[in-house]
């Protein structure tokens, strides 16, 4: 994986098994998409900023450098968003992507380093709404309540899996623990009833299962998040933090603009944060 700014092909360069092979096809077919910014005949003297800013990031793929069954660049796309790539589909895309506020890792890098991508999780590569969401819905500028809606999504998603899996868990230790025992008495049946109806999982329970069975990810790793925080609550999890943001956000917004009169640029600063978050509980999400 490299990307690629400020490259003139009419030079040599150091690295000519780089040019030579990927970077110069790479260019030319960049020019000539047929979605992309058309240009016959590209000359060897032009520049790639002659059709990107200086602040464009182009992510080229070598595809030969991956199992071609296991590259699919849409698992990827949340990750490559939280790097500060954006999926571009069409011009149109172009007139309507909002700017990144956050400062991006691959700014502070080497055009010709390596970036480390990850995938989303295995057990969410059939989730659609998360492809989406960093493919087409994130990329717009939007109200940073609608923001905060969307990504809190991923968590609604998540947690419904979640419950369903415990449900499942605790139905087949019924199933078996039915066809194992020779019932002589009939409260004996009513105890075992009684036991697998206890299965009550609040949002709260499941959200905590999320953090700290699921994804494992812990409060310290996001300093940045804690301290964009709306409320001035001390968290000692990421649950706590997530669950008060949710609760105040969706049921009591119109309360929180009478209270804080900068409300939508402390939430936009919050959002970045927490779309940070919300790519590495896609990356790094399991099931037991």
């Amino acid at each position: 994986m490299r990307s690629i700014t400020d490259l003139d092909f009419s030079k040599n360069t150091n690295n000519v098994f780089f040019l030579k092979l990927f970077a110069y096809p790479a260019f030319c077919h960049l020019i000539l998409n047929t979605n992309g910014l058309a240009k016959e005949n590209p000359q060897s003297s032009e520049l790639i900023t002659d059709f990107y800013d200086e602040e464009t990031f182009v992510l080229i793929v070598l595809k030969t450098r991956f199992n071609d069954l296991a590259l699919n660049i849409e698992f990827m796309l949340p990750n490559l968003y939280k790097l500060g790539f954006c999926y571009i589909a069409n011009n149109e895309d172009f007139n309507t992507v909002e700017a990144f506020t956050n400062e991006s890792k691959v700014i502070q890098q080497n055009p010709f380093s390596n970036l480390a991508i990850k995938s989303i999780s295995e057990k969410l590569q059939t989730e659609t709404y998360i492809i989406e969401l960093f493919k087409t819905l994130l990329k717009g500028e939007l109200h940073p309540v609608m923001r905060f809606y969307l990504l809190y999504q991923i968590v609604e998603l998540l947690i419904n899996k979640i419950g369903l899996n415990k449900f499942s868990e605790k139905k087949d230790a019924f199933i078996q623990n039915v066809s194992q025992t020779n019932f002589v008495n009939y409260h004996d049946i009513l105890d075992l009833l009684k036991d697998f109806t206890k299965l009550n999982l609040t949002e709260n329970t499941r959200i905590n299962f999320l953090f700290e069975q699921n994804t494992q990810l812990k409060i310290s790793q996001y300093p940045n998040l804690v301290s964009s925080s709306l409320f001035p609550s001390q968290y000692t999890n990421l649950s706590e933090l997530i669950y008060e943001h949710r609760n105040k956000l969706v049921h009591g917004y119109y309360n929180l603009q009478t209270s804080y009169t900068d409300i939508e640029e402390k939430l936009k600063k919050f959002n970045i944060e927490f779309e940070k978050l919300m790519v590495d509980v896609v990356t790094s999400y399991q099931e037991n």
